[in-house]
């Protein structure tokens, strides 16, 4: 009885941690920017905290676990399984500090995951949808490149704007067009669905 009355609030407190974590993010999302950076889509910093916990806390459990928590259960094994537990904190990491864009007059500035930067003009733009899976814009263009623009980042009530005014209505899908007219005017995509 005891342990199905704490396994019912551990789901509980999961569920509020993920709640205040999600809901901080879209807040984030929502705050005003000064003027010099309404054009800059960027990660809120939040995003690197949430990438830092699960890399601090598994480094921590190796580290405590071969030194002070060693025990018969410690091997190798465990410890490799905590740090690939920890690596899993490095894209999101990874994504704060690279994936970084710039709405510009013609086009965008933009950066991917593992740090290629590049940029493009709104001309080069066949094809947009929203992948409501990965919670980003995809953006394909005539060279083959496709680039993904998450809607965790800050800035995309402009970037919105700025692609309803200069890509081709025809290479923009229905339902992205209309996503982007409500990110538009200040309603971006749920990152809970």
């Amino acid at each position: 009885m005891k342990d199905a009355w704490w396994s019912g609030m551990e789901g509980l407190l999961v569920a509020i941690v993920t709640g205040l974590v999600m809901g901080g993010l879209a807040k984030a999302r929502l705050r005003k920017r000064p003027a010099l950076e309404a054009r800059k889509l960027v990660p809120p910093k939040s995003l690197l905290v949430i990438g830092l916990l699960p890399i601090a806390f598994f480094l921590g459990i190796a580290v405590i676990s071969n030194t002070v928590g060693k025990n018969s259960t410690t091997s190798i094994w465990t410890t490799l399984a905590f740090i690939a537990f920890a690596a899993l904190g490095l894209p999101v990491v990874s994504e704060y500090y690279f994936a970084r864009h710039e709405v510009l007059a013609d086009g965008m500035a933009y950066g991917g995951i593992f740090g290629k930067r590049g940029r493009f003009t709104w001309s080069q733009v066949t094809r947009m949808r929203y992948n409501a899976g990965a919670k980003w814009f995809v953006l394909d263009l005539h060279s083959g490149t496709r680039v993904r623009i998450s809607a965790v980042l800050l800035g995309l009530p402009e970037f919105a704007a700025a692609v309803l005014a200069h890509v081709p209505r025809s290479v923009i899908d229905d339902a992205t067009h209309g996503l982007l007219q409500e990110t538009a005017a200040g309603n971006p995509p749920s990152i809970w669905q």
